[in-house]
This record gives C-alpha cells, structure tokens and sequence, in this order.
C-alpha cells in the first residue's frame, strides 16, 4: 500500500505542477476523535450491558489534498488520506479490563469547497471556506486490539469483514494565503459513516442459536484539519 500511496503522491504532483492555475496540491494533518455506532440485525441500536461501557478515541489523519478551482469562490476538494480511528471499551473481561480498538483506512474525499470574499484587506489573504460531500473508504488494515488486564496485556488482530466503505462530511475553516509562501488551512471536520461492517453473527451450539443478532459497526469522527497548500 505503501508504494501505491507514494506513487499516486507523485502524480498528483506533477498533475499540480502543471495546472498551477486551476490547481492547488497540498498536504494534511489532522488530530482526530473518533467513535463506533453499533446496531443489531434489526437496525436498532445496540444496548451494551452495564458491565461494560465505550468512550472516544484519539487518532490521526495525514495525507494530500488535491483542490480543483472552477471558480474564484467555489471548486472541488479531493485528495487521498490514511485515517486512524476507533475506540475504547471498558468492562467486557472484567471491571478493570480495557481495549483500544482501532482500524485504519484510506479515505478518498470528494466534496464541494466554497469560499467567501477576502476578510478585510485583500493584501492579507484571509477567507471563510466550508466543505459538503462524501468520501470513499477502503479499510486497508483489520482492526487491531490491545486488551489490558486481562491479567496481563495483550494485542491481536481481527479482519475487518466489509472492505469497502462511505462516509458523509462538513467542514468549516479559514484558509490564508501569504504571498510567495503558500496557503495555510485551518478547519474543523464532521465525518459520518454510512455503511456499517459486521463485527459478530449469532451461531448455533447444540440446535440452539446463541445471539441470533448480527452485530454491525460503523465509525465516526471529528478532526482537526491543518493543511499547506503550494
């Protein structure tokens, strides 16, 4: 996947360099939080027994950024970016037990990008921008587990059973542009899955079905946007 990422890095470079007018390549940073949304097989929510209890998580995204300029004010943002989202369980092996749970996919935005008119002085490059569309995600790596005292920490791995992904996303920032050094980008962005990955089917022991639900998971998530854009 590496080689992939690196490769297609360079083509959008070069894609960049020579549509400088209509075309601006950058690269990403972003803290992010995430959280699951669990359903059963009868899309209601999930009611996790009191014995255990799940909270956010704190992850990353990096990336590129690709922006397409049709017009001063609006344009079209993609890019290609490896999110690492999930996170904490509590109480499913005992009352001191903890799991961090994670997976990481390769998000593939698309969305529209609007901009305001310069704030104040046009010289200092300031503008309101925000984003609507959706992004493709393809869950490159299963989701990884690190359980804590239970009794003693451990990590291990299962496959993540939908490879394929979409998301819906908002965002809402300013961007600045400083002449002869770039644009700097600063935002907030709302990522809501669409499509949910199976985590567990109901099975038979005995002619008996143990759990007929089938447990469906999707992730969400809040981020932090940094970008450079040449």
């Amino acid at each position: 996947m590496k080689k992939l990422f690196i490769t297609i890095c360079c083509t959008l470079i070069a894609v960049s360099l020579s549509a400088q007018n209509k075309i601006q390549f950058g690269l990403r940073l972003s803290p992010v939080v995430s959280w699951a949304n669990t359903k059963d097989s009868t899309k209601a929510d999930y009611v996790l027994p009191d014995s255990i209890s799940t909270s956010a998580r704190l992850g990353l995204s990096y990336g590129l950024t690709v922006i397409y300029n049709l017009q001063e004010n609006f344009g079209i943002q993609t890019g290609l970016h490896i999110v690492d989202k999930g996170y904490i369980q509590k109480g499913l092996f005992g009352d001191n037990s903890k799991e961090n749970r994670k997976v990481s996919t390769l998000e593939i935005p698309i969305a529209l990008r609007l901009r305001s008119k310069p704030i104040g002085s046009e010289a200092l490059g300031l503008r309101i921008r925000g984003l609507a569309g959706g992004s493709l995600d393809l869950n490159v790596i299963g989701q990884k587990i690190k359980t804590e005292n239970y009794p003693s920490t451990f990590k291990y791995s299962t496959k993540w059973a939908q490879p394929l992904g979409a998301s819906l996303l908002f965002g809402l920032g300013v961007e600045w542009n400083v002449a002869k050094v770039g644009t700097f980008d600063l935002g907030v962005s709302y990522h809501k899955g669409m499509t949910n990955a199976r985590i567990l089917k109901g099975f038979e022991t005995n002619g008996n079905i143990i759990n007929p639900s089938e447990l469906r998971q999707r992730y969400d998530y809040m981020a932090l946007d940094i970008s450079y854009l040449f």
